[in-house]
């Protein structure tokens, strides 16, 4: 029997990771003063997913990575006092698969489902998926179209923080370098809310979206009530599009106001243009999704 050898490939890239140090903290306590002690080239680790590619690429100087996976109490999903809270440390297919965010907050297992590969699921957390400061993350807009909080470990005390004024810019929160996030806490929506969670990327799945769009809605008849629309990738931070929010409110939700919305929803975004597409064309995605995601909440 002859076996063939595969030719060798040229130009072939060899990628050779930088040697960064480790450590595991058990408390909270532990984790903060590590990354403090360690200085500006340490973070926190939480699934990786982003982390350590970053590192990959050398767009990110990791000296020290403070595993949070060895911290009890971060992880779990679970109902009390009206309010679903979900551990920083839960996996986003944890999220995606339980059955108790799909009977009371459906539309951010369907976000959860959106996020990149089953692989990456499996690893990456909410809490990571948050403090990556992404405009276009897919958890952070259905998080805020539902009043979600932020629970957030200080050495100087525990706080609680709206995620709506938990970003300041593309990578950027307003988390301390020694200050974790633990937990999102997230009020049951009320009786009759609509939910839905539109997301347009180049690709069907495994992309990073271009513009994704949640709202939630209150009817009362045909007349809403009240609402939020949330818009994602269409500015430096996540944006409540309060425009559309307006036009839609005291009114019933028809097509005339529906068209409003989604025209005030496209005046009120500012998009950048990068090598996915043009500024244009996500103002334009902007005004299109919020119209089908709020023509779906009509039935």
């Amino acid at each position: 029997m002859t076996f063939l050898k595969r030719p060798p490939r040229k130009n072939r890239e060899v990628i050779i990771l930088r040697r960064f140090s480790y450590l595991r903290p058990e408390n909270l306590a532990e984790a903060a003063a590590a990354r403090f002690d360690n200085g500006p080239g340490a973070y926190f680790l939480a699934g990786g997913t982003d982390l350590l590619v970053r590192n990959r690429h050398k767009t990110t100087d990791l000296g020290c990575a403070v595993d949070l996976g060895g911290i009890p109490g971060l992880d779990g999903i679970y109902l009390k006092d009206g309010q679903i809270f979900i551990g920083a440390m839960t996996r986003v297919a944890k999220i995606e698969k339980s059955d108790l965010v799909r009977s009371h907050i459906p539309m951010l297992a369907d976000a959860a489902g959106l996020l990149g590969s089953p692989q990456v699921r499996n690893l990456a957390t909410i809490g990571g998926n948050l403090c990556n400061g992404s405009p276009s993350a897919d958890l952070t807009p259905p998080l805020i179209a539902l009043g979600a909080t932020l629970s957030v470990y200080s050495p100087r005390g525990g706080k609680t923080i709206g995620l709506e004024e938990f970003f300041l810019g593309p990578a950027q929160t307003i988390l301390l370098p020694d200050e974790i996030l633990t937990g999102i806490i997230i009020p049951l929506p009320p009786e009759g809310a609509r939910f839905a969670f539109l997301k347009h990327s180049l690709k069907k799945s495994m992309d990073i979206a271009l513009v994704n769009v949640a709202a939630m809605v209150s009817l009362s008849k045909s007349t809403c009530t009240g609402g939020k629309i949330v818009l994602g990738a269409a500015a430096p931070t996540p944006l409540r599009a309060k425009g559309a929010e307006a036009a839609i409110s005291g009114t019933a939700l028809d097509e005339e106001n529906i068209i409003k919305a989604a025209e005030a929803a496209a005046g009120e975004c500012s998009p950048i243009s990068d090598l996915r597409c043009s500024a244009e064309y996500r103002r334009e995605l902007v005004r299109v999704l919020v119209g089908r995601t709020l023509r779906s909440l009509r039935a």
